[in-house]
């Protein structure tokens, strides 16, 4: 296990608070349908073709290929959620599911801290390790011109474009499209996390894994498939989360549609070895964390 200390980031804090105040300035008398229906529209835009598909499913996992015209797209959509740069997800990616795939992990990996100071953990600190350690950098991302730049400048593309829907729209639309969708976007995005790692149904585990994943099926259904992470953490590099029926992924329908159009290919399902997790084993269903692994099975070999 890696030992450190979580102590408080104050970019990453103030950045929050930022727009949070922002938000809550410009909400003020502004609920109506064109700001309700513009946050929804771009939130569902950012996270899902940006965030899920985009940084996560392509430039992380490269679950399917793409031009680089659009994986450059779908990677600023993903980075205009406001959690980081495209090289900064890399590493934050890395660093947790190297630790969480140790025999022990920390809690500020886990989530296994209380809900209010996992929040407080994960947005608005970091871990500082007792010994100096690096997570894994391979991935081609690190080395694209593209992505440098926008590690370098992601702050300065949000402040730029708050300044202009700001001077064009007006402050309340600023306040909604992207002081709003920021608060509530890192906010989402860590709450999935959070109960994706506690609670759920278990199809799988990962054999001498300290930290497993579960499916949420509410989280499941409105996180465009990223709260299928028992699926997820079995298969790390399948496009598809929703591995069954019902389990609703609109990434996963996103990336076909892609695929349909002709801009996405050599998409990975369960079907290709490279896709699955090389110790994770089929147990029988639970909905909570088994203390045993009982009834081992090989795994499927088709979806």
């Amino acid at each position: 296990m890696l030992n450190g200390t979580v102590v408080w980031d104050a970019k990453k804090s103030l950045w929050f608070w930022a727009f949070a105040a922002l938000a809550l300035a410009g909400m003020w008398g502004s609920v109506n349908v064109r700001n309700v229906s513009l946050f929804a529209v771009v939130t569902a835009v950012t996270l899902c073709c940006g965030h899920s598909v985009g940084l996560h499913r392509l430039m992380i996992h490269r679950s399917f290929k793409a031009p680089a015209w659009l994986e450059y797209t779908l990677v600023t959509l993903g980075v205009l959620v406001g959690m980081g740069g495209p090289l900064a997800m890399i590493r934050l990616h890395n660093e947790r599911d190297e630790q969480q795939n140790l025999a022990a992990c920390h809690d500020y990996f886990a989530h296994r801290q209380s809900l209010l100071k996992d929040f407080w953990w994960q947005v608005h600190c970091r871990f500082v390790p007792a010994t100096p350690w690096e997570p894994s950098a391979r991935n081609k991302a690190t080395t694209v011109t593209y992505y440098l730049w926008l590690e370098k400048y992601w702050r300065a593309v949000h402040v730029t474009l708050a300044l202009s829907v700001w001077l064009a729209l007006g402050f309340d639309v600023m306040a909604w499209t992207i002081a709003l969708r920021i608060v509530v976007s890192i906010t989402g995005h860590w709450f999935v996390g959070h109960w994706a790692h506690r609670a759920g149904e278990q199809r799988f585990i990962n054999r001498g894994s300290a930290v497993q994943g579960f499916n949420e099926p509410l989280l499941g259904a409105i996180s465009w498939g990223e709260g299928w992470h028992n699926n997820h953490h079995t298969f790390p590099r399948s496009a598809v989360m929703g591995l069954r029926a019902g389990q609703l992924d609109v990434g996963y329908a996103f990336i076909l549609l892609l695929k349909k159009l002709g801009l996405a290919r050599e998409v990975l399902t369960p079907n290709n070895r490279a896709a699955r997790f090389p110790r994770a084993t089929r147990i029988r269903v639970v909905t909570s964390a088994p203390r045993k692994i009982a009834q081992l099975e090989n795994l499927p070999t088709s979806h």
